[in-house]
């Protein structure tokens, strides 16, 4: 029986690096199509500043 342990990742990883560095290829691919389809409109460098007192709180 086969302990699945960061020895054993270690070891699979070391006999098959250009699966492994597939594998890392493919899962930084989709963690940043999954950042620009939910968090495309949030980072954005659009900024609008306004020069209306009455938006500051102690003006209330």
């Amino acid at each position: 029986m086969k302990k699945f342990g960061l020895e054993s990742i270690a070891r699979a990883c070391a006999r098959h690096p250009w699966r492994t560095l597939t594998a890392w290829v493919v899962v930084l691919a989709c963690a940043g199509t999954i950042t620009v389809m939910y968090l495309g409109g949030a980072l954005s460098n659009e900024t609008s500043f306004t020069n209306d007192p009455k938006s500051w709180p102690h003006h209330m």
